[in-house]
């Protein structure tokens, strides 16, 4: 709901197909794994809790910053199989003691049949996807966290210039940068340039970004934020009880993680 247009999703339920169950299998062991990354974020406001510290320590320096957003465009159905199934099983033996059983060999054999037996009918046709994953298979949001979570580290260990913080939700990502304009705009090009099928789009201020329904402000040091959205007043009639209720939740949970982190500041 937070992308201009109001992008339409090809998104197929996999409930009664026959990968529903070993796809929900396969989430319920790889799921944990997605946090030991240390860029992702479970939530929308740890990313500003994360950034909030970040930014109240680089105003003390006075360094000046810019805060940058980047989107993976069309990130599930663009991770190549065998680079998504190679991050799994990384990550599975990298954190081994979060999965004694099943072995890793057999859940990423499980991987392989639900990305290749992806079947869908559409009217009186059948359809098979050969690249990325379907998004509405169970295991999808934990395999893209996992794969993203190992690209990332490559791309961002083979810049010469890193962000003071990067972090990440799904495939929307939120940095704070303290090199410069120019390069950062080589990082940008780096990163769009990193990998041939996961391409970032990226929007750049120094003083306020959207990010995730959220407008982000700063000022003298402190982020502030404001319910963001990009819908047009002739929208209103269709998304008004949705966006409402939704940038409530966001902003209810962003505001209170702010008050508090700026209250700690001022008073210690």
């Amino acid at each position: 709901m937070h992308k201009e247009g109001n992008p339409g999703r090809p998104i197929i339920s996999d409930n009664g197909s026959p990968t529903e169950i070993i796809s929900k299998f396969v989430d319920f062991h790889i799921q944990d794994l997605v946090k030991h990354h240390h860029h992702t974020s479970k939530t929308t406001w740890t990313v500003f809790a994360k950034s909030m510290i970040s930014t109240r320590l680089v105003s003390s320096l006075q360094v000046h910053f810019s805060l940058c957003t980047m989107d993976a465009c069309a990130l599930y159905t663009n991770i190549p199989h065998a680079e998504g199934i190679t991050a799994c099983r990384e990550a599975m033996i990298k954190w081994r003691e979060h999965i004694t059983k099943p072995s890793a060999r057999f859940l990423c054999n499980l991987i392989q049949h639900i990305l290749t037996l992806n079947f869908l009918q559409f009217e009186d046709n059948l359809w098979l996807q050969t690249h990325g994953t379907a998004m509405g298979t169970s295991m999808a949001p934990s395999y893209a966290n996992l794969f993203m979570g190992a690209l990332e580290g490559k791309m961002l260990n083979s810049s010469p210039h890193q962000p003071l913080i990067w972090l990440r939700y799904l495939d929307d990502i939120y940095l704070i940068w303290t090199h410069g304009s120019s390069t950062l705009d080589q990082f940008l090009a780096h990163a769009k340039n990193f990998h041939p099928t996961i391409q970032f789009t990226s929007e750049i201020s120094p003083l306020k970004i959207p990010f995730l329904g959220v407008m982000i402000t700063l000022q003298g040091g402190r982020l502030e934020t404001d319910p963001y959205t990009p819908f047009r007043a002739a929208d209103w009639k269709h998304t008004h009880t949705l966006n409402l209720q939704t940038l409530s939740i966001i902003y209810i949970g962003v505001h209170v993680t702010l008050t508090t982190l700026n209250a700690a500041y001022h008073t210690a």
